[in-house]
């Protein structure tokens, strides 16, 4: 069977990947890719299952190179799996970079193999281990109130940015949630929110305080009509995406010297809580909407810097 497979194209001067979109058959890499919840899963399987190819088959095109492998025998296809494992690491990629590449490529063989397309598994390959947010102390309460302060609010784009950067802060929204708001999901009168949380189809409402209500209401008084149902759109009335998001956060908090990312707001959000509920993880895990508890010990053990503290008191006794 022939695979449609991702190629390599030139946009303004840098490479991106891109599927190749099948003839009037369904193909397994189209039907894998559709699978998919989110765009950004689709973008990144794609990015990773291409970059394998490029990597293991530097002599043969992406097309022949997924066909090729995915027609190996058990002990083959672990072999070229490994190896290209080993020149991740040999790239001194992150734990969590090489994860996700390898990811991509079990989910795929894994739906080839269910479709009948190879005979292989790659269960036995074992990721690296990583641990998820290593620092998650963020910044503080007066930082980020001082990157608040830089928005100009009497403008359109003051007014929405404003409103985008509480949501990140008030309800510790993820870029990604943010960007696939439409304006049918505020309901003002209820003050609340509904959302597409990570990785579900279904909306979720949380609830909004009153600044968020007007801040959005702000915005709504000034902003064009459009016939694009998002809740915050560009210039040009287009939905923004979370690149956009992330170049509206570094946009005011570069002139106050300080380096943010809208998931460090996250981070510096969830913190800030525990610290004024004094470790209330339960409500912290309502708010940040973590499916695993653990998580936000995490955070909270950061908080506290309980490493420090013990490797200052093991210090002491030497002295």
């Amino acid at each position: 069977m022939q695979i449609p497979v991702p190629q390599l194209v030139r946009v303004n001067s840098a490479l991106e990947v891109v599927p190749v979109i099948p003839d009037s058959r369904v193909e397994i890499w189209d039907s894998f890719l559709s699978l998919q919840i989110k765009e950004t899963t689709r973008r990144s399987y794609t990015k990773a299952l291409a970059d394998f190819c490029l990597k293991v088959y530097t002599d043969l095109s992406i097309s022949d190179a997924l066909q090729g492998f995915l027609s190996l025998s058990q002990s083959d296809a672990l072999h070229q799996v490994l190896t290209y494992r080993k020149i991740l690491i040999d790239l001194k990629l992150s734990s969590a970079t090489i994860n996700q590449r390898l990811s991509a490529l079990k989910s795929l063989v894994d739906y080839a193999r269910k479709r009948g397309l190879c005979s292989f598994t790659l269960s036995d390959v074992k990721g690296l281990r990583s641990q998820k947010y290593r620092d998650t102390r963020g910044r503080t309460v007066d930082e980020y109130r001082s990157v608040l302060a830089e928005i100009d609010r009497s403008t359109l784009l003051g007014k929405r940015d404003y409103a985008i950067c509480r949501l990140l802060w008030d309800n510790a929204l993820r870029r990604g949630e943010i960007v696939s708001l439409d304006r049918s999901n505020f309901l003002p009168q209820e003050s609340r929110l509904m959302i597409l949380g990570k990785g579900t189809l279904e909306l979720k409402p949380i609830d909004l305080n009153p600044a968020i209500v007007t801040a959005i209401n702000d915005y709504f008084l000034v902003k064009p009509d459009s016939n694009n149902p998002a809740l915050f759109v560009s210039n040009n009335g287009n939905r923004l995406d979370g690149k956009d998001i992330a170049r509206i956060v570094k946009k005011y908090a570069e002139p106050v010297g300080i380096d943010l990312s809208p998931h460090r707001v996250r981070h510096s959000a969830i913190t800030a809580y525990l610290d004024v509920s004094e470790g209330n993880v339960r409500a912290a895990q309502s708010l940040s909407r973590h499916q695993n508890l653990s998580t936000l010990m995490i955070y909270d053990d950061n908080r506290h810097q309980l490493q420090g503290k013990a490797s200052k008191e093991l210090g002491s006794l030497l002295e």
